[in-house]
């Protein structure tokens, strides 16, 4: 089985801190550091060492289902979710895809997705999106890391 990467994806801007909170309970689990990244942008793919691993990403979405609602997609055979991001940012996609020209793109790529509703500025995630994020990182764990 190839080792995977987990990565978080977020900001302190509310539900979009849903994929830092995946990495924060797969910690509370002991899973390896060397298993784990926390990003807040997906330039910062570019900069691991991934082209030997299961990358699985999770992110926020802010797509207008309900808080809490977790999606899958598996790239590049699904394309990914429009994210809307700075002008500094790359999208995931464009990530993933300079990581592709690189000749560093990760073995498979399973972006899991948590919908939102609350993105202020400095404000905690809602109920839902915790309980997501605990189910997801619980889910991962069981089936990667426990025995």
């Amino acid at each position: 089985m190839i080792r995977p990467l987990i990565v978080g994806l977020g900001s302190s801007h509310g539900d979009d801190q849903a994929g830092w909170y995946v990495i924060e309970r797969l910690r509370v689990h002991g899973v390896s550091e060397d298993d784990l990244q926390v990003a807040q942008s997906p330039a910062d793919l570019c900069q691991s060492e991934i082209s030997d691993r299961l990358l699985i990403v999770c992110d926020a979405a802010d797509d207008g289902r309900p808080a809490g609602t977790i999606g899958e997609w598996n790239w590049p055979e699904q394309p990914l979710p429009a994210r809307h991001s700075g002008t500094h940012d790359l999208t995931l996609g464009d990530a993933l895809s300079l990581a592709v020209q690189l000749g560093a793109a990760p073995a498979k790529v399973s972006v899991w997705m948590i919908s939102g509703r609350e993105f202020r500025p400095m404000s905690l995630p809602c109920t839902e999106v915790l309980i997501s994020a605990s189910q997801l990182a619980d889910c991962f764990y069981q089936r990667w890391y426990h025995a």
